[in-house]
């Protein structure tokens, strides 16, 4: 995301009130990541979520540490019992920020893996 409109462009953050952050976002925030999140379900199908914008780097460490225990062998169907399984397991360190939207990322890979699953029962 280096040079995009997010991190170089003078828009309103939460630190314009500094003169010395007003200019780009990147001056204080440092650079901006994005991520993708593949959900793989036992019948092969798979789907994918997405963010941006933020520190996604910590997508990988959160998802291997600690949300991907939370998943593996659940059913993919089970989509809002997994967030809400999720968001509760991160009361230590998140339910805002990037924790939410890894969360989120992964809610999106399992509706996408979903659907395929549906789709293709519809079509067999």
């Amino acid at each position: 995301m280096k040079g995009s409109w997010l991190s170089e462009g003078l828009i309103a953050n939460p630190m314009s009130i500094y003169p010395e952050y007003r200019e780009k976002r990147q001056s204080w925030y440092g650079p901006m990541t994005s991520a993708i999140v593949e959900i793989v379900t036992d019948s092969g199908f798979r789907g994918l979520g997405t963010v941006g914008g933020g520190k996604s780097k910590l997508t990988a460490t959160i998802v291997e540490e600690q949300l991907g225990t939370l998943l593996i062998g659940r059913s993919p169907f089970d989509i809002e019992l997994l967030w809400e399984q999720s968001f509760r397991a991160s009361i230590f360190y998140g339910r805002k920020g990037a924790v939410i939207e890894i969360i989120s990322e992964i809610d999106i890979a399992l509706w996408a893996s979903s659907a395929k699953r549906r789709d293709n029962r519809s079509t067999t």
